[in-house]
């Protein structure tokens, strides 16, 4: 939690009763510094994520509250959303669309594919995407509405990512401000590495747990 293993400023909260599995158990975050860090260093999958022949994707619900970010509400990341910086990160943009980025320190993005539909006000929201970087193709969903993108990255880094693995932020330590904000719930994220989900299969996964928030 937050940036460590003990309590501090920067825990989300939890709501609901540990180990059920309704609309009740998620997370809150305060808008300011709440996220996840991953406890140790990026494993191999994390890695992985931004670098040449890369096959990764992920799923998620998302309440989103009554406005959207100021900024950007980054879900995961480990590259500050910065070109120059190396890793990825997927996040809400102002415009309430859904974006992935993949960045490799040249100052020029290696990869940024953006969704067509936008996220909805006052309501759960599933988000997902899948990246199949060697055939170029992959897409992008926001709740029921898919796009097709060409997922090529453009001279990818074989380097390691600039930052630890975060949930809620972009990159750790704390150097990103496009935190999850006040009024929006996270219960889950999905991510696979090295195999990803169809696009019809992300969208059955959202019919599949869609009793539980929709």
């Amino acid at each position: 939690l937050g940036t460590g293993s003990g309590s501090d400023s920067s825990d989300p909260t939890f709501n609901g009763v540990a180990g059920r599995q309704s609309a009740s158990e998620y997370w809150t975050f305060d808008g300011t510094a709440d996220y996840f860090t991953l406890n140790q260093a990026n494993p191999s999958w994390v890695e992985n994520l931004h670098k040449n022949s890369a096959i990764w994707g992920f799923a998620c619900w998302l309440y989103v509250g009554a406005s959207l970010p100021a900024a950007a509400c980054v879900l995961f990341g480990d590259n500050a959303s910065a070109s120059s910086q190396t890793g990825v990160s997927a996040f809400i943009r102002s415009d309430g669309t859904l974006r992935v980025t993949v960045t490799d320190s040249s100052g020029t993005a290696a990869l940024t594919i953006t969704s067509a539909a936008t996220v909805n006000l006052n309501s759960w929201n599933y988000l997902a995407g899948e990246v199949q970087e060697g055939a170029g193709t992959g897409s992008l969903t926001v709740n029921t509405t898919q796009l097709d993108v060409t997922s090529t990255y453009s001279s990818p880094s074989a380097g390691a990512a600039t930052y630890t693995w975060t949930i809620g932020n972009d990159g750790s330590p704390d150097v990103g401000t496009a935190y999850i904000p006040s009024g929006y719930r996270l219960p889950n994220i999905q991510i696979w590495e090295s195999t990803a989900p169809t696009k019809a299969q992300l969208l059955s996964l959202r019919s599949i747990t869609s009793t539980k928030f929709a």
